[in-house]
């Protein structure tokens, strides 16, 4: 099971609303117990003085005059007094302010008196005996009057909500320079100068992000002056090789043929090599899709391929209409079909293309001798090749392509091929 880890943000979140709850916690404790507490009480202690005393009333009245001050109490007091007939009406509660108003008429009467709760309408009932009979009295839940927890819980979510969004604007406020950075770090990594970032907040954010700045100013120019000096060195080369066809064309028929043939593979195979540094060194921007047919890109590259003498099992499906990057697909699957073949040792490529709704993914798979489960990472690096690799390469072939998916959003992978060999896996996630 994969453990959950906190990023930077839910960290300082976390970390500046756990001592504000806390806070809150012990001030609402210190509230509850010294000044929720002693008000229920001293609640408590009027309320049962008064029904003690209203008992006591009772009884020494006259009974003709009762039935009067009955009313009065009702009226006057919101107290219904009446003897007890039956069992007390509703269940016990055990209310926190109801408690401490039975331990207050216990210790005024000396007798244990539950009190208990009807609902229709809402009503508090307890029966005090008396020398002549067991008196009933009821007060209604609007008597009490106060409602200590309902305060408390609703000061308390007041004050742990404000906390939050302290503690979250709070968060937000010191990781947004660090989330644009890491924004511009991802730009910068695929080879892009992203604006610079705005050098203010916090004196040490002021200086991470001069500081980035000035690093991101210095990799673009390392990346010009490479690919200025690659495309130089390219372009020096290539002049002679220019020269090398014209004289090889120029050449007298008496020369051996084969011998002719074997400098202009080894002139295509050093004009190749020189593409392939220049590709990579020009890098990879991502690349706008658009509608095209998957089937007719991979007849083009298929055919490119076979017309240098490769053998391609491939089958052109149905309209597979999606948006894709198409340059950056061509250049892609270009690579991957030349790699199949050149590494193939003479067997057949097949080429499979899966039309899904929302990813579209191309297979080309080879019967060479296959590449380690330890070396199929490996071998997307610039310059890395398969130990077992017989073909004569740069080893930048699959580095373009790992190149051309990163910038893209494309999934590409190396697995083992039944019966030997490999296949090559391009996913694309596409729009129909």
């Amino acid at each position: 099971m994969k453990r959950f880890r906190l990023g930077l943000f839910g960290r300082t979140a976390v970390a500046l609303a756990a001592p504000f709850l806390a806070v809150q916690i012990a001030l609402a404790a210190v509230f509850v117990a010294y000044v929720s507490l002693p008000l229920a009480r001293s609640a408590t202690e009027d309320l049962a003085a008064l029904i003690t005393l209203v008992t006591q009333t009772w009884v020494e009245l006259p009974p003709e005059t009762r039935a009067d001050y009955q009313t009065e109490l009702r009226q006057n007091h919101r107290l219904l007094l009446e003897p007890a007939r039956g069992p007390q009406p509703g269940v016990e509660t055990h209310l926190p302010y109801l408690a401490l108003l039975q331990k207050a008429l216990a210790k005024r009467t000396g007798v244990e008196s539950h009190l208990t709760r009807s609902s229709h309408p809402e009503m508090y009932w307890v029966d005090l005996p008396t020398p002549e009979t067991t008196l009933r009295i009821g007060f209604s839940h609007q008597r009490i009057g106060a409602y200590p927890l309902r305060v408390v819980a609703a000061a308390v979510a007041a004050v742990v909500l404000a906390s939050l969004l302290t503690a979250l604007l709070l968060a937000r406020w010191l990781t947004r320079p660090l989330a644009r950075m890491t924004r511009a770090t991802d730009a910068v990594g695929l080879g892009d100068l992203p604006p610079p970032l705005p050098e203010s907040g916090p004196r040490e954010l002021q200086l991470l992000a001069r500081r980035f700045n000035h690093m991101a100013r210095d990799v673009r120019k390392l990346l010009e002056s490479r690919t200025t000096l690659l495309a130089g060195v390219s372009h020096d080369l290539r002049t002679p090789l220019a020269r090398l066809r014209l004289s090889l064309a120029m050449l007298p028929d008496s020369v051996d043929s084969s011998l002719i043939e074997d400098i202009e593979r080894d002139v295509e195979s050093m004009d190749r090599l020189i593409g392939q540094h220049l590709s990579f060194a020009r890098g990879a921007a991502p690349e706008p899709p658009q509608p095209c047919d998957l089937g007719e890109i991979l007849d083009a590259a298929v055919a490119d391929v076979r017309r240098q003498g490769a053998q391609v099992v491939w089958q052109t499906p149905d309209h597979c209409t999606r948006s894709v990057p198409v340059l950056a697909l061509r250049r892609a699957l270009a690579n991957l079909l030349d790699n199949a073949w050149r590494h193939g040792q003479g067997s057949a490529t097949q080429v499979q293309l899966d039309c899904a709704p929302t990813q579209v993914v191309v297979r080309i798979l080879d019967r060479g001798p296959g590449i380690a489960d330890d070396e199929r990472e490996r071998v997307f690096e610039p310059f890395q090749r398969a130990r077992h690799a017989r073909a004569p390469g740069s080893g930048l072939g699959l580095a373009i392509v790992r190149q051309l998916a990163d910038a893209n959003g494309w999934a590409v992978s190396l697995h083992r091929r039944d019966g030997g060999g490999t296949e090559a896996r391009v996913e694309i996630p596409t729009q129909a």
